[in-house]
């Protein structure tokens, strides 16, 4: 008999072992039949049903990320600093990306199992940098020029790097179907939320000469930085060099997974699932400043909120080592899109381990 295979939601898996029972019949140690007195027939023991109880599972992991785009805390660019005669902003952000190849994001998840039911809570969080290039290309490609400097159309005009924190949360329900294909497929389907917390610290290096001589020569509060602080008016109140943003998602998801049993005895399974998000994404720049329209002296920040969905898809390969204790290693790839050109994209290795305890008839 193959091991029931539960899937814990949101990519970590428990493994359920199912007993077998064998039933000895009434034989001597020969083979042979023994008599039993006529006048004593045996009377058929009566099983009462067990009934099934609640199992936990904890699944520490570890999630390898290679964050391609930062959407919790897009680039800011510099469009509130400088301007050309014709009242155009000429930055772009470009270049943006991770600071190292990979980034670690712990995790842990907690599910209570009984029958086919899960029901799970997860933590993940992660702490990564990332950098962007602001470059000047004004429309009519001409150069500019400021206090004795020039900057030329394609020069880059400074770097923003950004630190962000992350913590993820989640909590969902999902449903197993065993034996879609006997002995090798089983499928869940299941339904939670989640809240995502992103906190992001903001500064400019590498900036041109040009700009640095914009901010030194701009009188008190606007000679502190690069970045543009609007307080309760549409004109930038005074400047900074370090800022913060502040970034939430919150919405539903719903875990879809498929367990492939490779062997007999359900020991090496392929699991591979996909939660969809969807939601709205809620996102405070703390009066920061980074679109300003010089021709109307008005700004067009990125807060508020708006429209947010995305997937996170896990691919992994799991071996039972013990009825109650499991390891895995895969794959993860995660999308998340803000609106206004703010994704996040991420993927990498994934691996951990999952331990069950308690539980009763499975």
């Amino acid at each position: 008999m193959k091991n029931k295979s539960i899937v814990s939601l949101l990519g970590a898996a428990a493994l359920c072992g199912a007993t077998t029972v064998a039933m000895a019949g009434a034989y001597g140690e020969a083979g042979e039949p023994q008599e039993v007195p006529r006048s004593a027939p045996p009377v058929p023991a009566v099983q009462e049903p067990q009934e099934e109880q609640w199992s936990f599972v904890v699944t520490p992991q570890v999630w390898m990320s290679h964050i391609d785009k930062n959407g919790f805390s897009a680039p800011g660019g510099l469009g509130h600093i400088y301007q050309v005669a014709t009242g155009e902003v000429p930055f772009s952000d470009e270049d943006s990306g991770p600071l190292d190849n990979l980034d670690v994001q712990w995790g842990t998840q907690l599910a209570a199992q009984k029958g086919r039911w899960s029901i799970a809570v997860s933590f993940q969080t992660a702490e990564f940098d990332t950098k962007s290039d602001v470059m000047y290309r004004p429309t009519n490609g001409a150069p500019a020029t400021n206090g004795g400097y020039t900057i030329n159309n394609g020069d880059r005009a400074a770097s923003e790097y950004v630190n962000t924190t992350r913590y993820d949360f989640d909590i969902a329900a999902s449903y197993l179907f065993p034996n879609v294909i006997p002995n090798r497929l089983d499928l869940t389907l299941g339904g939670g939320v989640k809240v995502i917390s992103g906190t992001a610290v903001r500064h400019y290096e590498n900036l041109h000469p040009i700009i640095n001589d914009v901010i030194d020569s701009s009188p008190a509060p606007y000679s502190d930085g690069a970045y543009c602080i609007e307080e309760g008016s549409n004109t930038c109140a005074q400047t900074r060099s370090r800022v913060k943003t502040d970034n939430w998602a919150y919405g539903v998801v719903i875990p879809l997974g498929a367990i492939v049993h490779l062997t007999d005895d359900s020991k090496w399974l392929v699991a591979a699932s996909a939660t969809p998000f969807l939601g709205a994404n809620t996102r405070d720049d703390r009066g920061v400043v980074f679109q300003w329209d010089p021709v109307t002296d008005t700004v067009d920040s990125q807060d508020g909120t708006k429209f947010a969905y995305g997937v996170t898809s896990d691919m992994t390969l799991r071996h039972a080592l013990t009825p109650t204790l499991s390891v895995y290693a895969g794959m993860r790839l995660q999308y998340f899109d803000f609106n206004k050109d703010q994704e996040y994209f991420a993927y990498g290795p994934l691996m951990g381990i999952s331990a069950r305890f308690g539980g009763g008839a499975s």
